[in-house]
């Protein structure tokens, strides 16, 4: 197909389309936050700053979750 052929296509074909609409719909399910469970490990001194590396990492994934879980819950708290 030559280029020229492909134009002529596009411009057939580009009104021929429905317009779809999709309205946003608050769905609600609640939201239990699962407490965290305490955790002793051990390491050598060397893997010292990956372990508190990896442990603040995991506290900001944690911190994150629980904050989305109590904004889902009271979002869905007020349309209901």
């Amino acid at each position: 197909m030559n280029i020229s052929m492909m134009i002529l296509l596009a411009f057939l074909f580009s009104g021929c389309y429905e317009k779809v609409v999709f309205q946003d719909k608050l769905i609600c399910t609640e939201q239990l936050l699962i407490p965290r469970v305490a955790a002793d490990i051990r390491i050598h001194k060397d893997d010292l700053y990956v372990a508190r590396s990896y442990k603040e990492s995991l506290d900001s994934a944690f911190h994150f979750y629980e904050e989305q879980v109590i904004e889902n819950n009271k979002l869905c708290g007020e349309k209901q």
